[in-house]
């Protein structure tokens, strides 16, 4: 009996020796070790400190201002003017929309430019379009919408699926109207009044493929082939010739 002391504290030192005992001195310096730097945590902060103020708007006009930014635009439509939600996709002069609901026309391509129109569907044929009425299907993007908000006042803040907006009232087609902005980008995704209400949904900006907007190559418009948009406006680059290098 009198060896199980020994025993004992020789077992204690050999598994120590094989796990490693540590002090409670050696414990606290390891949890203080994996706790964030300060200047980590600091930074942090000061990032989520900047977001709160570039998000904390409440002027109309710098809503605006930073919509105006955007170059291009993809968004899905619903508006009670129209009785289909359809696609539109916009980059630079030209934008095409796509139905979801086809009557006897799929997609429309235009030039907002020339206000040329170009029709496609799929009984049509491969590549085949014919002209249609622009104005019966150019749609205006949301930062053209908002900017025909007038006396535009600041009523708060709510959330349309993930999408913190900023709320305001205001005057839209002559209609008391409501409209909410987006809060960091400043673009709608909805105006709403009494006659008319406009919902953007899956809206991405600044990423629209050319493929969306551009007629493919060698199409046939109203019977004649031309390669292109450009081709078909006449507005080709002109080839520059080259000129022999003086001896």
């Amino acid at each position: 009996m009198k060896y199980i002391p020994i025993l004992l504290m020789a077992l204690l030192v050999l598994g120590c020796t094989v796990t490693g005992c540590k002090t409670k001195e050696a414990a606290k310096n390891e949890t203080k070790s994996l706790e964030m730097p300060k200047s980590i945590i600091d930074k942090n902060r000061e990032v989520v400190d900047k977001r709160g103020e570039q998000t904390n708007i409440t002027k109309f006009s710098e809503m605006v201002r930073r919509a105006s930014k955007i170059q291009s635009w993809q968004f899905t439509l619903e508006d009670t003017d129209n009785d289909r939600k359809f696609e539109v996709y916009q980059l630079e002069r030209y934008q095409s929309v796509y139905f979801e609901k086809t009557e006897g026309i799929d997609a429309v391509q235009m030039d907002r430019v020339s206000k040329t129109a170009l029709a496609t569907c799929k009984q049509c044929g491969e590549k085949e379009y014919r002209l249609v009425d622009y104005e019966k299907y150019h749609q205006y993007d949301p930062y053209e919408q908002m900017t025909l908000f007038r006396d535009a006042k600041y009523l708060g803040e709510n959330m349309i699926g993930n999408d913190y907006v900023k709320i305001f009232q205001g005057i839209f087609e002559g209609e008391p109207a409501k409209i909410y902005l987006q809060e960091y980008y400043g673009y709608p995704l909805k105006i709403e009044s009494k006659a008319r209400k406009i919902i953007y949904s899956n809206v991405q900006i600044d990423s629209t493929p050319r493929a969306k907007i551009a007629i493919p190559f060698n199409s046939t418009i109203e019977g004649k082939k031309y390669w292109n948009w450009e081709h078909y406006l006449g507005i080709m680059p002109v080839r520059r010739e080259l000129k022999p290098i003086a001896a």
